[in-house]
């Protein structure tokens, strides 16, 4: 984990309620209708269903939605720096996915793939009309280095809950003894019994295919969002490797360079 620490710092940019809000509908009106008519759908009701809340809020962003009423709604932090505009589009695309197919989001292992890949393009996007350089790149360095981080973490959980079925004929304190060689202390199981394997499972399948997805945006526009456009529609955590395949997608954990858009 400390190989992993990092500190972003973003160039300061103040974006009003107004202007992000039309950003976010000039970014989406550059990709497809499909897209588009969802956000328009969102921006329609935003008055009363969007809050860009303090940044001092224990989140990074939320989306609920609520399938008994077909309604969504996004909390996004007020940050002075692009991540204003990015955050709000990961959480327009949760509720433009909801719209468009309101079981993609049960869907834990691969839910956030849409939210990533639109968060990335998303950052090119706004780097490159605000000619803020380097910007994108340090958003998109923030997103991978996280995912990165929260695997390592997933993967020492997987480590622990190992060792504590092999051990679990022994008494709470003689497995803790054995937790203990294994450099896994008392704080180290609270810490890691605070979310379930599903939720710490989240965003690194998501995340792996929205690389995939931005490397083909970038030669061809339109096959990655009707790619995404089937996840959203067809997709579910069991055929997802199967779509991919079908597009000639397929998964390797390797490490990624980042495209230039300059």
């Amino acid at each position: 984990q400390d190989e992993l620490s990092f500190q972003t710092k973003y160039t300061p940019i103040s974006f009003s309620d107004d202007e992000v809000m039309s950003n976010a509908d000039e970014f989406f009106r550059e990709q497809n209708d499909f897209f588009y008519s969802g956000f328009q759908d969102f921006a329609s009701e935003a008055e009363d269903h969007l809050k860009f809340i303090n940044t001092n809020s224990d989140t990074e962003g939320e989306t609920l939605t609520l399938k008994s009423t077909g309604e969504a709604f996004a909390f996004v932090p007020n940050y002075s720096n692009i991540t204003k505009f990015t955050i709000l589009i990961h959480e327009c695309e949760h509720i433009i996915d909801f719209f468009k197919n309101p079981n993609f989001l049960d869907n834990n292992i691969i839910k956030e793939t849409a939210a990533i890949f639109m968060e990335l393009i998303a950052s090119d996007f706004i780097a490159k009309k605000y000619s803020l350089y380097d910007e994108n790149f340090k958003r998109r360095n923030f997103l991978h280095t996280i995912t990165k981080s929260q695997a390592t973490l997933l993967k020492d959980k997987v480590m622990l809950l190992d060792l504590v079925n092999k051990y679990r004929h022994l008494s709470e304190s003689e497995l803790f003894d054995i937790l203990q060689k294994k450099d896994f202390t008392k704080e180290d199981v609270e810490f890691y019994l605070e979310a379930t394997i599903s939720q710490d499972s989240n965003y690194q399948i998501p995340y792996l295919i929205a690389v995939e997805l931005y490397v083909i945006y970038h030669k061809n526009k339109r096959l990655a969002l009707n790619i995404l456009e089937d996840i959203i529609l067809n997709g579910n955590n069991y055929n997802i490797f199967e779509i991919l395949f079908k597009y000639g997608i397929v998964l390797k954990p390797i490490s990624i360079s980042v495209l230039p858009i300059f």
